[in-house]
């Protein structure tokens, strides 16, 4: 199939749009960059970056707003059109596996170990809007309209208004956002399939247990408040002392009012709740089921991978590209790629033979994780530091200090699209990750070139995911 555009109502930074264009890059020997920064965006973040944080804070609220879609692009959304996209991204030809599911950078290194499309089951819109923070009644409302629109125009959709004030407080107060699920294996997926995998190939069902509280709004429409990080969903729907101090210490003097601010404005007490895959990394059980059905069909091999927490398959990629490098390189000086969220790269590791490993976020809870992982690292690993921006100043979030008091065991530590000085309000980080994965790239070439089969990938799925 053709290529063909990204669909304009598509978020170009959400994970799910990042994942498909990278693997996209990997597999069509493309450089890769995750956010598309235009020119002028970059020349006015460089200049804004030298701002007071809470002038820089200010300025990224307003600039998300006018990149977000048009509301009235929610009447195009079309699982067609999405899937079609998706698809186009990829060489037409035949492949030994096809990795299906949730996405995450976990995904995106596992299809650069496996050199495999991957076929997203959900992508995520952002449309403008004005919406007062900390209302999530009044954030559905904005939202609503736009959601139903959507799943009436598509009964093969699922969607989710997905509203985190903490992780998101910078972004949620001019965009409006609504994830889509595909209930359902689509037809543009199944041809594809059909085509491109070879007789007897395998399907890599990828997808991950890790649950979130959401409301039932109507048949196919969810809302879920928060997302992962170091706060779990229970706090989120319960509250907490940090949690009403954190959203009087964000409110900026024009969103004051006379009297402190509580959580209840968060809680949507209409509607019932119910545990669901997490919006942004879970699967649909229903589209699960439809890919095993599809593969049966046609004789196809099916393996799962289903996590009980994102980072885990960052853990089950970091193990099997160790062996990987080592059986290509031998005891080379070992680097580790230590990407997060959407700040990944399934091209850059190879290009420098580094082993990947993947942070969902940058808060606590993926902290502890990475110390967790790099303490049975020797001192001579180079470490490789890309951590994601973030203009809400959450209290979950893990300072640069802390990382770097941390890494200084380690001989030589590089910052990949970080400004120390800025960090973590950086304007420049949406361009800067990619300025230094190609210069650093370009100083430290030592590309990968051997690649692993789903069997080799299998005795690190099952250490991990059976411990």
């Amino acid at each position: 199939m053709a290529k063909s555009k990204i669909p304009a109502y598509l978020t170009i930074g959400d994970s799910s749009t990042v994942v498909v264009r990278g693997i996209s890059a990997l597999l069509n020997n493309r450089s890769f960059d995750p956010f598309l920064a235009t020119g002028i965006q970059k020349i006015g973040a460089s200049i804004l970056n030298h701002f007071p944080k809470n002038i820089r804070k200010l300025m990224m609220e307003q600039m998300v707003g006018t990149i977000a879609a048009n509301i009235e692009l929610a009447d195009n959304v079309n699982s067609t059109e999405l899937t079609s996209w998706v698809v186009g991204e990829y060489p037409e030809k035949q492949y030994d596996s096809i990795i299906i599911g949730s996405p995450s950078g976990g995904v995106g290194h596992l299809a650069s170990y496996l050199n495999s499309p991957f076929l997203t089951q959900h992508f995520l819109m952002g449309f403008k809007g004005t919406f007062p923070i900390d209302d999530s009644e009044r954030y559905m409302d904005g939202c609503f309209r736009s959601a139903q629109r959507i799943t009436d125009k598509n009964p093969d959709l699922f969607a989710i208004i997905h509203y985190d004030p903490i992780h998101d407080r910078f972004i949620v107060k001019k965009t409006g956002f609504i994830r889509v699920k595909l209930l359902s294996l689509h037809d543009v997926y199944r041809d594809f399939i059909s085509r491109s995998l070879k007789p007897g190939g395998t399907i890599v069902l990828i997808g991950c247990r890790y649950p979130w509280s959401q409301y039932e709004i109507s048949d196919r429409i969810n809302f879920q408040l928060g997302g992962l990080g170091g706060v779990s969903y229970e706090e989120y729907y319960k509250g907490s002392d940090r949690i009403v101090k954190y959203i009087n210490r964000e409110r900026r003097s024009s969103e004051r009012t006379a009297f402190q601010i509580k959580h209840e404005d968060w809680l949507l007490r209409a509607y019932g709740q119910n545990l669901y895959p997490e919006s942004e990394w879970g699967l649909l059980p229903s589209f699960a089921d439809d890919v095993r059905s599809f593969a049966d069909s046609n004789r196809y091999r099916v393996v799962e991978i289903m996590p009980d927490h994102p980072d885990q398959l960052g853990e089950i990629m970091y193990r099997a590209f160790t062996v990987l490098i080592q059986k290509e390189h031998g005891e080379m000086n070992r680097r580790i790629f230590m990407d997060s969220f959407t700040n990944s790269s399934p091209v850059f590791n190879r290009k420098v033979s580094a082993c990947p490993l993947w942070l969902p976020f940058i808060c606590d809870d993926s902290y502890n994780f990475a110390t967790r992982i790099l303490d049975t690292e020797a001192k001579t690993t180079e470490i490789l530091l890309a951590l994601h921006p973030s203009f809400s100043d959450p209290f979950d979030l893990t300072p640069l200090d802390k990382w770097m008091s941390y890494l200084s065991r380690f001989k030589n530590v590089n910052l990949i699209g970080v400004n120390d000085k800025k960090y973590p309000a950086d304007l420049t980080a949406y361009f800067k990750f990619t300025e230094d994965t190609i210069s650093y790239a370009g100083n430290n070439h030592k590309p990968l070139k051997s690649f692993g089969t789903i069997d080799n990938l299998l005795p690190f799925v099952n250490a991990i995911l059976n411990a």
